[in-house]
């Protein structure tokens, strides 16, 4: 059976003083919405059923409220009465360093920057003295112990060979000096 009702029941449903005003076939359609059928007896009751509803709402909204600040003092104490941080103000910093770094990644913000003041820093203070400044010479400060010592190791090394090519050359020309 279709919900939708007959056009010939609607005009006998129609009072007679109605009788000359045409009905739209569809007026009498059936609520297909489940909740208007079970909330009726409420809607129908709604003068009796509202202040029952409202003295609800009233007491629930004061309990919310005196279980809210329960929770308040609780979280105080556990903290020692002080206010949670931020989990990444935990060191006292206001600029966290970054929970991810790269693994090409050498030095942070922080110690590059240092790096370039020092480097400025070395080019006035050479600028003052008249000095030349040598281009790729590092800070001592940013070498590991291990870059020290490789350092110190390439340097000795470099000058046992130049030691080595000159008494080369210098034996060469002795025997270019003994042939002629």
């Amino acid at each position: 059976m279709s919900p939708v009702p007959r056009l010939k029941d609607l005009s006998q449903a129609a009072p007679s003083s109605a009788s000359n005003v045409t009905l739209h076939h569809n007026t009498k359609r059936m609520n297909l919405n489940p909740f208007h059928y079970l909330t009726l007896p409420l809607k129908k009751n709604w003068s009796t059923v509202a202040p029952g509803l409202d003295k609800y709402n009233h007491i629930a909204r004061t309990i919310a409220i005196l279980l809210g600040g329960l929770g308040v003092i609780v979280m105080l104490d556990q903290h020692k009465w002080n206010f949670p941080r931020w989990p990444w103000a935990k060191d006292g910093k206001n600029n966290p360093k970054p929970s991810f770094t790269h693994e090409n990644e050498l030095y942070t913000v922080d110690e590059l920057a240092e790096k370039k003041l020092m480097e400025m820093l070395k080019e006035v203070k050479a600028m003052e003295a008249g000095e030349e400044i040598t281009a790729g010479e590092e800070l001592p400060y940013f070498d590991s112990e291990e870059d020290v010592v490789e350092k110190e190791a390439e340097e000795e090394f470099l000058e046992d060979a130049g030691a080595g090519v000159d008494d080369i050359v210098e034996e060469m020309e002795m025997n270019e000096d003994f042939l002629d």
